[in-house]
């Protein structure tokens, strides 16, 4: 969403603070920017969450809310109508290596 940048500092108490820093944070800004990119004009997190639900051993997701519109819009992203596969495609070449298969 936008929400954190490279240089983001957690809190002391926020327990992200313990893992996402430095490299890793520097790598998911990107990739989650790559993203926004590549759904544009859907935003992300309704891409994120039909990209998740296009797959085919994903039968729910469980998403994060603060509020009652994101609780609206994660519902509304759940609809059961899928991801187009152009949208699928691009986010998938604008992060490679992320989604594959790992056994």
């Amino acid at each position: 969403t936008g929400k954190f940048t490279k240089d983001t500092v957690f809190e002391s108490t926020d327990h992200r603070g313990n893992w996402l820093k430095g490299d890793l944070l520097a790598r998911a800004v990107a990739e989650a920017d790559a993203v926004k990119t590549a759904a544009a004009p859907m935003p992300a997190a309704e891409a994120s969450l039909r990209f998740i639900l296009n797959q085919e051993a994903v039968s729910s997701v469980i998403p994060g809310a603060k509020n009652p519109e994101q609780v609206e819009k994660n519902v509304a992203a759940a609809d059961g109508k899928r991801l187009d596969p152009a949208v699928e495609q691009r986010i998938r070449d604008a992060v490679p290596g992320t989604f594959e298969r790992r056994t």
